[in-house]
């Protein structure tokens, strides 16, 4: 088989009674092309009606079917106050929305799982709604960002990297497969 997340076709249309209707893509989530998603968030809780159509190869599959939307306390999907472009809101509720972030560059890199839970928690007390963190950066030390105390250790590498590689070690030629 070729490359599983190309030369396919995966889309889907969401409507209800008093909305037009939504259109979104899908993608290949398996690197050996056995599962497929389409991703949807309804805004209002109501009954949607929706067409699937996939195709991989000639002819395209079609399914058609409908759900209903529960409906939700949560207060909705941040958007861009239409009033006010330079700020955001909750499209359930209206209620705006205020963006507070941190940077943990390196919070996955190094820590365990419980750790990476307790940081999480901790900005959440302090209201912060954003993290910035590294997926995939390798440095030898802080000094790039004129961070003379972040060191490396044994329990801390300035090396995060979501691929395997030959030579995980090297920070420089860590041999991931390309």
């Amino acid at each position: 088989m070729g490359n599983p997340f190309a030369g396919f076709t995966l889309g889907a249309t969401f409507s209800h009674t008093s909305a037009g209707a939504v259109t979104v893509s899908g993608f290949c989530n398996s690197a050996d092309g056995t599962v497929y998603r389409l991703r949807f968030m309804p805004e209002v809780a109501k009954t949607y009606a929706y067409t699937i159509t996939f195709s991989l190869g000639a002819s395209p599959e079609v399914f058609a079917e409908t759900f209903t939307a529960a409906p939700s306390v949560r207060k909705g999907v941040v958007r861009v106050d239409p009033d006010h472009p330079f700020h955001f809101k909750y499209s359930g509720s209206g209620e705006h929305y205020f963006w507070n972030g941190a940077t943990a560059y390196w919070l996955l890199g190094f820590q365990s799982d419980a750790e990476v839970e307790s940081i999480v928690r901790r900005l959440a007390s302090h209201r912060i709604n954003r993290i910035r963190v590294t997926l995939n950066g390798r440095h030898e030390d802080g000094m790039r960002w004129n961070e003379k105390f972040i060191k490396p250790s044994p329990t801390f590498r300035l090396a995060v990297c979501p691929w395997p590689c030959a030579r995980p070690e090297n920070i420089v030629d860590p041999g991931a497969d390309p």
